[in-house]
């Protein structure tokens, strides 16, 4: 009884060894994938960084030309009362530039804070913040165009009649 006691403890022994291995080879894959994932981590970052201002960027682009839509029938009324052509087009262009300024505003402020949140060195946050703020106005700009083009050249029977 002795012996077979004995055994029972090496084989005890033996299976705690194999367990303690696989536990330290565990915990050297974790460590190993943690390592491998945070410049993938700092990466994705770095990518939300630059999608948050496309995204304000087209929303504002989505805004401008959906108000155009939307306000066919009273721009024409508009045009019925006496406005211009081109007075028309500036209360349209106004529009866009304060939407604009809006999606630039919500840009800085976005890249700046992923930025201060990053730790990222200042000259950074104040490039991307500056690239979100050009971005933002040049798409405004060509969002705009097509509106714009378009609402000058409606017919103002066409516009009365909402097609």
């Amino acid at each position: 009884m002795g012996q077979g006691s004995e055994d029972n403890q090496e084989d005890d022994r033996a299976d705690e060894s194999r367990q303690e291995s696989s536990n330290r080879k565990r915990a050297r894959v974790y460590r190993e994938a943690d390592e491998a994932r945070k410049p993938a981590a700092q990466e994705r970052a770095q990518d939300a960084d630059h999608d948050v201002p496309e995204q304000a960027h087209a929303l504002a682009a989505q805004v401008i030309t959906l108000t155009y839509l939307e306000r066919r029938v009273q721009l024409a009324t508009l045009r019925a009362l006496g406005w211009s052509r081109a007075e028309v087009v500036k209360l349209l262009l106004g529009q866009a530039i304060g939407l604009g300024l809006i999606a630039a505003a919500i840009s800085v402020a976005a890249t700046t804070a992923v930025g201060v949140a990053l730790s990222a060195p200042s000259v950074v946050i104040v490039g991307a913040a500056f690239t979100a703020l050009a971005m933002a106005l040049v798409t405004t700009g060509l969002a705009v165009v097509a509106p714009l083009s378009h609402a000058y050249a409606a017919d103002l029977a066409t516009g009365l009649r909402g097609e």
